[in-house]
């Protein structure tokens, strides 16, 4: 169900299109507060590394349905770019496009846009979580354990690394923060040498403000850019509904809870177009403002599928991609946040249920820093001739038994 790929994209609008549709409107559909500027321009910037992400995470992974949360990559990344320093933090800067922010705009904007989004619709439950955790032991700047605390309300905790509880309990994290959606992030044991994961938890639960009558639903063809069909459970109402239609785009907006989050359903208005041929050349921040500010009000037929779905993605190459390819690297500066360190994976798993209701969705992004110092050579000494052992109480220095083995085998 390829076409899905654009319909589901379309969520991560949750977090930002409403924000740029409202600013002038009063009542219901307006936020609690104005934006600052330093707001305006991170939500700016955060659209723009938005668009970016999709089109890189749909040119890595061309043959699925996708879903990713920008935002939640996003405060990830924005909490491990506090550690980083030089060319490090310019590339990760340029990759978020935040290049035109200082750290202290960039970090009181994070946390504002943290408080406004959890709390702008009563009726929609909207979750942010941050969390910071560091292998025992190991030395991290405390300027950045404050300034993670602070502006992203993390949670930093030490834990022994190569206790399987360790895994546990991030694991725990990461399910409570997401209604259980996400059971689990860290799949295993934890590397030897990685030393901390900055994780992001986003999650989100909004009844549809006009909801769909159950006994309206049946089972409908769904049409594959392959030419084939399948059968899928499609809900359909008809409604006063915000919707834009040109010879480039049909596009939707359904209102959550008051209306200020909403889902935007887009798809190329020639049937004939691949759907990633659309989301590459059409589906560009520019476009879509332009798509939102052309939608009229009027009454609408409308048809759309009931889907669940899980995803998940390594993003390594899709942010090495969009420029951060240095964080990566053992030439990595994140040095702001302990010294000898670098990304060696960034992690995101997501989900999303869309039915009569409404919709609910979570995702979680971790970002693994890793030693890039060889650390001490390990000797190797392998006793595979005769030797001597001995068997004694360390502080007397008691000997308790001593023997030589000359032959295993014997």
């Amino acid at each position: 169900m390829k076409k899905l790929s654009v319909l589901i994209f379309s969520l991560f609008l949750v977090s930002c299109s409403s924000l740029f549709q409202n600013d002038e409107q009063e009542g219901p559909n307006s936020l609690p507060r104005d934006l600052t500027a330093s707001e305006m321009q991170i939500v700016e910037s955060a659209g723009s590394f938005s668009y970016e992400l999709f089109h890189q995470t749909v040119q890595a992974d061309s043959a699925s349905n996708i879903f990713i949360s920008p935002l939640s990559v996003s405060m990830a990344l924005g909490m491990t770019l506090n550690g980083s320093s030089g060319e490090t933090r310019q590339a990760m800067k340029e990759t978020l496009h935040l290049q035109d922010m200082d750290m202290a705009s960039i970090n009181e904007s994070y946390s504002g846009l943290i408080k406004l989004l959890t709390s702008a619709d009563p009726k929609v439950k909207m979750k942010l979580a941050n969390s910071v955790w560091i292998r025992q032991g190991f030395e991290v700047k405390e300027r950045f354990k404050e300034v993670v605390k602070k502006y992203f309300k993390a949670r930093v905790e030490s834990l022994d690394f190569s206790d399987p509880s360790a895994v546990d309990k991030i694991n725990e994290w990461v399910s409570n923060n997401t209604e259980e959606l996400i059971d689990s992030i860290i799949e295993g044991e934890i590397p030897a040498r990685t030393m901390m994961y900055l994780i992001n938890a986003i999650y989100f639960k909004g009844d549809w403000q006009y909801q769909f009558d159950p006994s309206d639903t049946a089972d409908k063809k769904f049409n594959l850019q392959n030419g084939r069909s399948v059968s899928v459970e499609m809900m359909s109402q008809k409604n006063e509904l915000a919707a834009y239609v040109s010879n480039e785009v049909k596009l939707l907006d359904l209102p959550y809870g008051d209306s200020l989050f909403t889902m935007t359903l887009m798809m190329p208005a020639n049937e004939e177009t691949p759907i990633n041929e659309f989301i590459q050349n059409e589906l560009t921040a520019s476009n879509v403002r332009h798509w939102l500010s052309e939608m009229s009000v009027a009454p609408t037929n409308i048809a759309l599928p009931k889907f669940e779905m899980k995803y998940k993605i390594i993003m390594n190459d899709v942010l090495q991609n969009m420029g951060m390819g240095i964080a990566f690297s053992r030439n990595a500066d994140f040095s702001n946040m302990a010294p000898g360190l670098f990304i060696s994976v960034v992690k995101h798993k997501s989900f999303i249920t869309v039915d009569e209701e409404g919709t609910e969705a979570a995702a979680v992004t971790s970002v693994r820093m890793t030693l890039t110092s060889a650390g001490p050579k390990i000797r190797t000494i392998r006793f595979n001739r005769p030797f001597v052992f001995l068997i004694r109480e360390r502080t007397s220095g008691t000997i308790l038994f001593m023997g030589k083995m000359k032959n295993p085998a014997l």
